[in-house]
C-alpha cells in the first residue's frame, strides 16, 4: 500500500471501527452494578451533597431546609492513555490485519478499566478515607458532627453468620437523622475468585451442612443477594469481600468522567517519533477517576480472621 494522506486516514478510521466495536460491546460492565455514573465540566467535581439524604416531613410553620454539609469531598480526574506503535513497514505491506487482536483488545480494556478503579478503590477502603472523614470502611462513622454513626466494617471469613451479619447492618441501617434507610432492594455479594465457591453456597444452595456436618438443612440465605465475581480483587486481597447496596439510584462508589475514551493516530512523517522509529503512533486516550460515594450503601470485611 502507497503510504499517502488517504491510505492514513483509511488506516485510522479503520482503527477507530474497531475499537468503538470493542468498546460498545460491553454494553453493561461489571463496575455500573455497583458505581453511580457522574459527568464532569472541569478538572475536578465537588459532591457537597454527601450525608444529605433526603426524606419526607411534616410542613410546620416554614420550610426546613436540609443541611448541606459542606464537605470539601472532590473527585480530581486523571488522564488515561494505551498508545501502541504502528509500522510504516506493515502498512506498505498491507499487514494491518495484525493489528486486529491488538486495537480490539483495546477498546474492550477502555471500557474495563474503570472497573479496575473500581476494584481498587473497594480493597484500600480500609485505609482510605471517605466524605465523613474515616475510613471508607470503619466504626463509628458519621455524615456530620450531629449525625447517627453508624459501623460498616468487619474483619472475619466470609461464612454464612459473617454474611447473615452484613445483611442485618446495611437492613437496619439509618441515615444521619435516625430514619430508616431501607436498604436491601438489591443486595449484591462481592467476592474475589477465591471465595465464589462459598459465595454461591451461601446465596445460591437449597441446602447446607448443619453446625455439626452431620446433615443437610434449609439454606435461609438462598436468594438473599447475588453473587459478584471480581477477578480485579485478586490483585488486593483473596479474603476481602463486601456486602453492597446495588438497588439505589445513588452508590457507595462514584465513576466521575469528564472526556471518555477516544482514539487519535500521529500519521506526521514529519513526526520525531516516526523519523527515528518508523512507525506511527496509535493512542486511546480518557479523562475520568473514582471516588468513594455513600459509604452507609457498603459493609467490608477484610476476612483476615477466623470465626470464634
Amino acid at each position: 500500500m502507497e503510504i499517502s494522506t488517504a491510505a492514513l486516514n483509511s488506516v485510522k478510521k479503520g482503527f477507530q471501527k474497531l475499537f468503538d466495536k470493542a468498546y460498545q460491546g460491553i454494553p453493561d460492565p461489571w463496575f455500573l452494578q455497583l458505581a453511580m455514573e457522574s459527568s464532569s465540566t472541569g478538572a475536578e467535581e465537588e459532591y457537597h451533597w454527601l450525608g444529605a439524604i433526603p426524606g419526607m416531613e411534616e410542613l410546620l410553620g416554614e420550610v426546613t431546609l436540609k443541611n448541606l454539609v459542606r464537605h470539601g469531598w472532590t473527585i480530581k480526574n486523571k488522564e488515561w492513555h494505551d498508545t501502541i506503535p504502528v509500522k510504516r513497514v506493515d502498512i506498505q505491506r498491507d499487514k494491518l490485519g495484525v493489528y486486529t487482536p491488538l486495537v480490539t483488545t483495546m477498546g474492550e480494556a477502555a471500557r474495563m478499566h474503570p472497573g479496575e478503579l473500581v476494584a481498587k478503590l473497594l480493597s484500600e477502603g480500609f485505609a482510605s478515607k471517605d466524605y465523613t472523614g474515616k475510613n471508607f470502611f470503619d466504626t463509628d462513622k458519621k455524615a456530620h458532627a450531629k449525625a447517627v454513626k453508624f459501623t460498616n466494617k468487619d474483619t472475619h471469613v466470609l461464612a454464612a453468620s459473617t454474611f447473615e451479619t452484613a445483611r442485618a447492618n446495611l437492613k437496619g441501617r439509618l441515615n444521619a437523622e435516625g430514619r430508616a434507610m431501607r436498604l436491601g432492594a438489591d443486595l449484591v455479594l462481592v467476592v474475589p475468585p477465591a471465595l465464589e465457591a462459598k459465595a454461591r453456597e451461601i446465596l445460591i444452595a437449597d441446602t447446607i451442612p448443619n453446625a455439626e456436618g452431620t446433615a443437610s438443612q434449609t439454606n435461609v440465605n438462598k436468594g438473599t443477594a447475588r453473587p459478584l465475581v471480581i477477578p480485579e480483587l485478586a490483585s488486593y486481597s483473596d479474603t476481602a469481600w463486601f456486602l453492597i447496596e446495588a438497588g439505589k439510584q445513588i452508590k457507595p462508589v462514584i465513576v466521575q468522567t469528564e472526556l471518555q475514551p477516544s482514539t487519535n493516530m500521529v500519521t506526521n512523517d514529519n513526526d520525531s517519533h516516526v523519523l527515528l522509529k518508523g512507525e506511527y503512533l496509535y493512542q486511546a486516550y480518557g479523562r475520568y477517576n473514582v471516588g468513594y460515594g455513600l459509604p452507609e450503601f457498603a459493609y467490608g470485611s477484610t476476612g483476615a480472621d477466623a470465626l470464634a
